[in-house]
């Protein structure tokens, strides 16, 4: 993502000899970047504001509009060749978020803290993206519960907010694990990063006790 961002503020990819069409498939994958960052932080907002402030106005066909993207998930699961399973939606969503870190600090020239795709060696980055989207994916599903809770308290209707409360139960089911591997790699690494300090330590002494000698 973040290479093929960067082409968006290059001079020498605009000025380029493409046709019309080599073009349009450029910004089409520019414009799915795009979309999935901006996605992950703004798609949930509507739905939280109106739970707090204007819990009238929901009702259970304000969602049918949503029907045809939920539907859009079995024609994936059949398309996927190799299985589909919630560990899926993970992916998506660890993708998104990476997505929208590479596109801000494209913005900010700081694409050198990015590794190639396929890379498997960890940096910084990796533990900020996963800190981020656990923080920010909890948070939303808060408000989203304690608002439920307060559409509830003022007398409406549970079935209005159903697909809410799916989508919280799915957005979750999704996080959960994520968070729990992220917490078991920090503590492993910060482990293994006392345990480094203390061969350090132990070699320092040893030396000092040499020269002393």
């Amino acid at each position: 993502c973040a290479g093929s961002m960067s082409l968006l503020s290059d001079k020498k990819f605009h000025d380029s000899p493409l046709t019309y069409r080599q073009r349009l498939c450029f910004f089409t994958g520019f414009g799915y970047y795009i979309s999935t960052a901006v996605g992950v932080y703004l798609l949930t907002l509507p739905t939280i504001v109106m739970l707090w402030f204007l819990p009238g106005r929901i009702q259970l066909s304000n969602f049918f509009w949503v029907l045809p993207t939920l539907l859009l998930y079995p024609v994936i699961a059949m398309m996927h060749k190799t299985g589909w399973s919630p560990a899926t939606l993970r992916v998506y969503s660890i993708s998104s978020f990476s997505h929208a870190a590479a596109i801000w600090h494209t913005l900010r020239g700081r694409a050198v803290e990015w590794v190639p795709t396929g890379e498997v060696r960890k940096t910084s980055m990796t533990s900020r993206v996963t800190m981020v989207m656990v923080c920010w994916t909890l948070s939303i599903d808060l408000l989203m519960i304690t608002g439920i809770i307060h559409f509830l308290l003022m007398g409406y209707s549970v079935i209005s907010v159903g697909p809410v409360l799916f989508y919280v139960f799915l957005s979750t089911y999704t996080c959960i694990p994520i968070a729990i591997l992220a917490w078991k790699e920090r503590c492993e690494r910060i482990q293994k990063t006392a345990v480094v300090s203390q061969r350090r330590h132990g070699r320092a002494i040893a030396a000092g006790g040499v020269v002393a000698r």
